[in-house]
Formats: structure tokens, C-alpha cells, sequence
């Protein structure tokens, strides 16, 4: 072997090892998932897991990918400095729920994998706005719309998961999302106030744009119960909740009493609804 090859491989030895150190801090304490391997007997309800935390893994990289692009706005805009270390640390924790969620779909005997495509195109329309208004509109939609509506379904989900390991990804994931709900409404409420008040409808707009996908399909479930069935307790959800699932009926329910009790009254507090 020449230096220059022994150089070289050297280099990739400490670049490799150096990426997989600043990998374990990212994630942190590794949470053992081992007891996640006897569940690979259970057929539809096996595919099913695998399907869902590979599509919370592609979810966390777009999320991630929308952290990333808020910064850019936000420093492009200059909005006040004490923003941009939050936004940093965002990135990062959105960064470790994709470790997580991919660390469980490898422990249920799949490979993750990342969106297809991978890039997240941006409409010609927003790349013509103000780095601020870029920065508000993500705000709102990412920050304020999604972040409360993901904290309501992972609080519901670990208030009754008792797999331990399950319920140790969805506490990790939930301490997160928790700090980026709150920081999320600060962002807004005060980005929004240095907005002339002409454009507040616009801003409504993003917000049930946000918005609509889910709650779309949260009423065309809700449509299908029946008095009775419009109840959590109707829908205890045993088996998928060990594996950190959701019946439909009972993340429709779910996502209505997180609309009726948090982001309606955040919107309408902001000035959005």
C-alpha cells in the first residue's frame, strides 16, 4: 500500500469515527429495543408497526428539512438572536427522532428508509416572499399547526404505552416536541406582530392550510361513529398502543380534542382563526 493510499484511508477512518461520536450525542442514551425482536411473530399487526414508524421516520426528516429552512429564513430575516439557538437545537432534536423511529423500525425487522423524493420542493410563490414571510409562514404551519397537534397524539400514546421500550422513544420524542410547542407559539406571536395587519388573512390561510389535511380526515372518521364510539374510552386500542399505535377511530378522537382544547383557542388567541 502506497503513503498516500494509507493516508487517505486513515482520513476516512477518523472522519467515520468522528461523524458515529457526534451521532451518539445527538441520539443520547442508547434505549435498548431488544424486546421489540419477540413481537416479529405478529403477522398483520407486525406489518403494520413496521409501516407506521417508517412513514414517523420520513416524517421526522421532513420535519427536519422544514427546521433547516426556517434557520435560513430566520437569519436571513435577522429576527432577534436569542431564536437562533433554538432553532439549531430543534434541527437536532428533529435529527435524533429520526435515529429513534429508524432505531425501532430495525428492531421490528425492517430497514428504514428516507423519503422518496428525497428533496422537499418549495412552490415558486414562496421562494418570491420576504425571508420573513417565509420564516412566519413555516412558523406557523410547522411550528404552531403540527408540533401541537404531534404532541397531542405522542402524550396520548406514552399516557398508556407500557412496552418499555416503546414507551422510552415516545418519552425522548415527547420531551422534545413539548419544548418545540411552546417555543413555536412565542415564535409566531411575535413574528406575526412585526406583520402589517392587511396581511392577517393571509396568514390564516397558511394556518388551514396546515390545518386541513388532518382534519379532513379526522371528520370523515368522525362521520362513521356513532354517539357511543365518541369517546377515548370506546377505543382503548390494547394491542396497538403496545407497539405505539393508533386505531383510526381513536387518533381522529384524539385529534379533535387537541383541536377543541389547544390549537383552536392558540389560533384564535393569535389572531388566526
Amino acid at each position: 500500500m502506497s503513503t498516500q493510499e494509507a493516508e487517505r484511508r486513515a482520513v476516512v477512518a477518523f472522519a467515520g469515527g468522528a461523524f458515529t461520536r457526534a451521532h451518539a450525542r445527538l441520539v443520547g442514551d442508547e434505549i435498548d429495543l431488544s424486546s421489540l425482536q419477540a413481537l416479529r411473530g405478529s403477522g398483520a399487526l407486525l406489518q403494520q408497526a413496521r409501516r407506521v414508524w417508517q412513514e414517523r421516520v420520513q416524517s421526522e426528516y421532513r420535519s427536519a428539512q422544514m427546521m433547516q429552512r426556517l434557520l435560513g429564513d430566520a437569519l436571513a430575516a435577522g429576527v432577534p438572536f436569542d431564536a437562533h439557538a433554538s432553532l439549531v437545537e430543534m434541527i437536532s432534536d428533529e435529527l435524533r427522532h429520526v435515529a429513534l423511529c429508524s432505531a425501532v423500525v430495525r428492531a421490528l425487522g425492517a430497514e428504514p428508509c428516507l423519503p422518496v423524493p428525497l428533496d422537499l420542493p418549495q412552490p415558486a410563490a414562496f421562494l418570491a416572499m420576504p425571508a420573513e414571510a417565509r420564516a412566519l409562514a413555516i412558523g406557523i404551519a410547522q411550528l404552531l399547526v403540527n408540533e401541537t397537534l404531534s404532541v397531542a397524539f405522542i402524550a396520548d400514546l406514552h399516557e398508556r404505552c407500557r412496552h418499555p421500550a416503546i414507551a422510552a422513544v415516545l418519552a425522548a420524542t415527547l420531551g422534545d416536541e413539548a419544548q418545540h410547542d411552546a417555543f413555536g407559539v412565542s415564535f409566531v406571536r411575535r413574528t406575526l406582530a412585526e406583520r402589517p395587519e392587511p396581511e392577517r388573512a393571509r396568514w390564516c390561510k397558511v394556518a388551514e392550510d396546515a390545518l386541513r389535511p388532518q382534519r379532513e380526515a379526522a371528520q370523515r372518521m368522525l362521520r362513521e361513529l356513532s354517539p357511543a364510539e365518541r369517546d377515548l374510552q370506546a377505543w382503548p386500542d390494547e394491542q396497538l398502543v403496545a407497539l405505539g399505535l393508533f386505531s383510526p377511530q381513536r387518533q381522529a378522537l384524539v385529534f379533535q380534542r387537541a383541536y377543541d382544547e389547544r390549537l383552536a383557542p392558540r389560533l384564535a388567541s393569535l389572531g388566526l382563526l
